[in-house]
């Protein structure tokens, strides 16, 4: 029986990061505090990957990259009892002036350098980081070498055909594999055989909101409205290709699933959205005659070396 493994990842991020006007300065974190309460209750079937920011900024505005990390250390704790895992997720920023916003570190030695100061403040905490996500979902060459460097054997950054470079972005994965795969030394968003390190990519599928004059390619994110969410369900599954495993990756933002009064035609900003829409995946799944489980994204990494 084909068995599809499906991590269900969270970027610890604060409220307003990620939409299309992105709000780099502000560092709310109702969102973030709305998950440490309420998704262990409502989630409790399902194993979280939460991906804990620590970098610079949080360093400038609350005097250590270890802010989040140490200000919910009993969460993290008690998540990891319970089955989850975390993971590094920096976001490398400029320190901005007051008139301005905080701007990508693109220069690929000082990402490297900010990387790897960072590291080495937190390479000693109390809990073990498995996997690596860089914020805003980019890489170069060397961003990916020294994170393989440290000792990371697996990366979830990618998202596959996802190339924002016209904007001046980073952002670029045209041409990687909706699956898992070893990055090419030189082209890291191409698929090599040289690498330790394994990329577990955010999968991307597509669907059309109704502001979308044709279907978008999108990471699978769960807290979107119930309809979207099964027409992506519907095409995806009209394009499956047989194989005996599949391994899927979702990702979520905390204040996407937090309610909210205003409304939004990509986001229902419901926990119980979240909920009914990783249900309905399995129940698809189950309707092919095949085996949903759901897992962590570095229990993925460890099926498919298995595998391959």
């Amino acid at each position: 029986m084909p068995n599809h493994h499906i991590a269900l990842t969270i970027d610890t991020d604060p409220d307003g990061l990620n939409t299309h006007n992105p709000n780099r300065r502000e560092l709310n974190w109702a969102g973030l505090e709305f998950a440490i309460q309420n998704f262990h209750e409502v989630l409790s079937d399902y194993p979280l990957t939460w991906y804990v920011r620590a970098d610079g900024q949080l360093e400038h505005a609350y005097g250590s990259v270890r802010y989040l990390l140490d200000t919910y250390t009993d969460f993290w704790r008690k998540a990891i009892v319970q089955g989850d895992e975390l993971g590094w997720h920096p976001h490398l920023y400029t320190v901005p002036d007051t008139n301005s916003q905080p701007q990508i570190i693109t220069d690929n030695m000082q990402a490297v350098d900010e990387l790897t100061r960072i590291w080495d403040d937190i390479k000693d905490i109390p809990f073990d980081f498995p996997t690596f996500r860089m914020g805003e979902g980019w890489h170069t060459t060397e961003t990916m070498n020294l994170v393989e460097r440290v000792g990371f054997r697996v990366d979830s950054t990618a998202i596959p055909e996802r190339d924002d470079s016209a904007s001046g972005h980073p952002r670029n994965w045209r041409g990687t594999p909706n699956r898992p795969y070893y990055p090419d030394k030189q082209t890291p968003r191409l698929e090599g055989a040289e690498r330790k390190l394994l990329e577990i990519p955010m999968n991307s599928w597509a669907f059309q909101a109704s502001y979308d004059k044709v279907p978008k390619l999108r990471y699978m994110n769960p807290c979107i409205h119930t309809k979207l969410w099964q027409q992506a369900v519907k095409h995806w599954k009209e394009n499956l290709q047989p194989q005996e495993n599949y391994f899927w990756t979702m990702i979520l933002h905390p204040s996407e699933a937090m309610p909210r009064d205003e409304p939004d035609l990509l986001y229902a900003y419901s926990l119980d959205c979240v909920r009914e829409n990783l249900e309905y995946f399995a129940n698809k799944i189950s309707e092919l005659g095949h085996k949903a489980t759901y897992t962590t994204v570095s229990e993925i990494a460890k099926l498919w070396r298995q595998q391959f």
